[in-house]
């Protein structure tokens, strides 16, 4: 599996997701009534960083959310957040963590590799 990094607060760091991650973003966003896939689509800053945090918790077990922000914020100030989301779901799609396995093209459509119908965009 491929490894997919970002640079954010300063540090190249690498994003991992496993069920536990799904579970977490699913919790902080729409307290698990929405499906992973249909939050990815939703383009708020909190489905954003959460995403994004949930990815990078294994480096640092006590990292929080608000700390996410605030390095998205200063992500912001040079480039667009695609650069640190798109790496991030690719990472979340290849990890199976959905319980399938899927891709974001080029586009920002979705693409399912194996085990689901494809679905919308991003």
């Amino acid at each position: 599996m491929e490894e997919h990094k970002i640079t954010l607060g300063g540090k190249e760091r690498v994003l991992r997701y496993t069920p536990k991650d799904r579970i977490a973003i699913e919790q902080a966003t729409f307290g698990g009534t929405k499906e992973i896939i249909d939050i990815i689509g939703v383009g708020t800053l909190q489905v954003h960083a959460t995403i994004i945090w949930a990815g990078l918790r294994h480096e640092q077990k006590k990292l929080d959310l608000d700390t996410v922000v605030d390095w998205i914020s200063e992500h912001l100030e040079t480039g667009p957040i695609s650069d640190l989301l798109h790496p991030a779901i690719r990472a979340l799609g290849e990890s199976r963590a959905c319980g399938f396995k899927f891709t974001l093209d080029e586009d920002g459509k979705f693409r399912v590799l194996e085990g689901k119908e494809e679905r919308g965009s991003a």
